[in-house]
């Protein structure tokens, strides 16, 4: 969950406050399952990382992280979120499963109410890029761990096909806002985590993509050591696919940006700070995306803008359409994803 500014928490509310209620048990599962495999993707041992240990999950949204955590040993898990709403959804989720409600409080990452060096582990899963104030979060989240602590950190990689469409969709569709989309979305009888990702990608208020050179940089200069990104992940990682398919480098750009960290020192002063944005890409993108695609893509604009309903629904047959295409174990085929595209913007033509 984003952690905002006064001014803009009301709109991270009406974007994350409703999209995480709607998980119901099955799909949380779901997503902590994904959470699994990516550890075990890389090699990681979540019982050797968790078990024992005071943990945080900070930016809960419905408490995705800290269920994670508990279900593999931790002692205890404190949950933060800036949205009332993720709140009293992560109370609930946790109290279903036997856990302390009572850990979960309302705040921002910016001044968590946690003394210096008390935790062994904190969880942050996509959350920076969608702060006001990602340089100071980010300080807050070292200056809380211990010497040694661990932080499992995701954040978007720059370039990439995945972040071109969803820059041109949220050209059209950021317009309506959270709650309408939602309702649209609801109507379509999506997946709920599908509901979730295109609410997120295409409504959120800030959302920030970061070279990986310059984010591991910044989180040297937060105190932080193993800043290499981690290679692998569920088929549709993007850091995974350009690992599996190197052919797929220029098309995925850097590549999801998931870090599991060291605490090492206090935060320096940094060299460059994390920039503030709110639409930072952090590079340019590949020419070989925007020659391929930025003609079509304008066509896509034209014909749905004016039309609440044929945006929401042209603009998530697309993002299926890649979520798909990247979840298949082969190389991506930019030839194949624009016969798709134009299809359905064919097809959106015929309903204007």
């Amino acid at each position: 969950m984003a952690q905002g500014s006064p001014t803009n928490e009301g709109e991270h509310e009406k974007v994350y406050g409703a999209s995480f209620a709607i998980y119901d048990d099955a799909s949380l599962d779901d997503f902590i399952r994904f959470l699994a495999t990516r550890f075990k993707a890389n090699g990681i041992d979540p019982v050797s990382e968790f078990a024992g240990k005071r943990c945080l999950d900070a930016g809960c949204g419905n408490g995705r992280g800290a269920l994670f955590m508990a279900s593999h040993g931790a002692t205890s898990v404190d949950c933060i979120d800036i949205s009332p709403s993720n709140v009293t959804t992560t109370r609930r989720n946790l109290a279903a499963r036997g856990l302390d409600p009572d850990r979960v409080i309302e705040g921002s990452l910016q001044a968590m109410p946690y003394e210096d060096a008390s935790l062994d582990f904190v969880w942050c899963n996509g959350v920076l890029m969608h702060t006001d104030n990602p340089d100071g979060c980010l300080n807050e989240l070292s200056r809380v761990l211990k010497p040694g602590g661990r932080c499992w950190l995701y954040v978007y990689g720059a370039d990439g096909i995945a972040w071109y469409w969803v820059s041109r969709a949220r050209a059209v569709i950021r317009e309506y806002g959270a709650e309408r989309c939602l309702r649209v979305l609801k109507l379509l009888r999506l997946d709920v985590r599908y509901i979730a990702e295109y609410i997120d990608d295409w409504t959120v208020p800030y959302l920030r993509t970061y070279s990986a050179e310059m984010f591991s940089a910044r989180l040297r200069s937060a105190g932080f050591t193993d800043v290499q990104p981690l290679p692998r992940g569920v088929a549709y990682d993007t850091n995974h696919r350009r690992n599996l398919f190197p052919e797929d480098a220029d098309w995925m750009g850097e590549g999801d940006l998931r870090f599991l960290l060291t605490k090492t020192s206090k935060a320096a002063k940094p060299v460059e700070r994390l920039p503030a944005d709110p639409e930072n890409t952090g590079k340019p993108f590949h020419p070989a995306i925007v020659q391929k695609f930025a003609t079509l893509f304008d066509e896509y604009e034209a014909v749905v803008t004016g039309s609440l309903l044929l945006s929401i629904v042209t603009s998530a047959d697309i993002q299926r359409t890649l979520r798909d295409m990247l979840s298949r174990e082969e190389p991506f085929s930019p030839d194949a994803f624009h016969a798709a595209v134009s299809a359905t913007i064919d097809l959106a033509r015929e309903l204007k």
